[in-house]
């Protein structure tokens, strides 16, 4: 009989000991950026691609502002400008355990429109309005 008490406590103590892990600890996001040089220049109705991925598949929510404005919550973004100037993009990946934020400064410049060999350094026609009688 006291082998068999000892066989059962010794059955329970195992069974204890590895039936109780440490949960697993959520860590905030750590996201992989596609581009991680803050300062960005697109041409003028270029498409630039910016996208995240994970390393250990935690859950996260992405979102991504465009000078404030929500403009997706997507892994992925797609800026395409139409209008030259500078613009603040940022991307916030969010979960219970924190935030990870990340900003790019996008430039936009003018386009400039070369000479060609048909060019001529003055005007060529003159275009004159008159207001409507």
């Amino acid at each position: 009989m006291k082998i068999k008490n000892y066989l059962l406590v010794a059955l329970a103590s195992i069974t204890l000991i590895y039936s109780c892990s440490k949960d697993k600890t959520l860590q905030a996001p750590v996201p992989i950026l596609s581009q991680t040089i803050p300062d960005v220049t697109v041409n003028l109705k270029q498409s630039h691609a910016f996208t995240v991925s994970t390393i250990n598949n935690d859950a996260f929510t992405s979102e991504w502002k465009l000078d404030g404005k929500v403009v997706g919550s997507e892994a992925n973004y797609t800026f395409t400008p139409t209008t030259s100037g500078t613009y603040v993009l940022v991307y916030t990946a969010t979960n219970a355990a924190g935030v990870f934020t990340y900003s790019y400064k996008i430039t936009v410049p003018v386009p400039v429109i070369g000479a060609t060999p048909t060019s001529s350094k003055y005007i060529s026609k003159v275009f004159e309005y008159l207001p409507a009688p």
